[in-house]
């Protein structure tokens, strides 16, 4: 018993390594690499990565890194884009954050559904931040 009880530490103990790993290697976004090699052999936590008492979107935390590449890789790879996190934000919304016009051109080509929600949701809490000269504001309208 003692011996089954130590290896299930060694495991949770790799496991907690590993997700460090990865969410290190998002955050320095250099290594696109590293993160395909993690979602092939857990291809099962695309969605959803458990650490602790915390909760990870992968396609979100990638967003919110400003790392595209592995962003489009993701959803290549099956990620949800539907999600919302904790605080009811989407992947639409994280890329509307960064500018980035592709990313929202990607994800709406997948759920169009997130438009007429998003647009809701940001006309309430985002809007006034925004000046009509920059790409937020270009993104807001082509949210509308």
């Amino acid at each position: 018993m003692y011996s089954d009880e130590k290896n299930l530490k060694k495991q949770i103990n790799k496991k907690k390594n590993r997700i460090r790993n990865i969410l290190a290697c998002i955050r320095k976004h250099q290594n696109l690499l590293e993160i395909k090699e993690y979602f092939t052999y857990f291809p099962d936590e695309i969605d959803k990565i458990i650490y602790g008492k915390w909760q990870f979107i992968p396609l979100h935390f990638v967003i919110q890194s400003n790392f595209i590449e592995a962003a489009f890789y993701l959803i290549k790879k099956g990620a949800n884009v539907s999600l919302l996190d904790d605080y009811n934000i989407s992947a639409l919304n994280h890329a509307v954050m960064i500018d980035s016009f592709e990313l929202c051109e990607k994800i709406i080509s997948i759920d169009k559904n997130l438009v007429t929600i998003e647009s809701k949701e940001w006309r309430r809490t985002q809007h006034h931040k925004l000046k009509p000269q920059n790409d937020g504001f270009k993104l807001h309208l082509y949210l509308l």
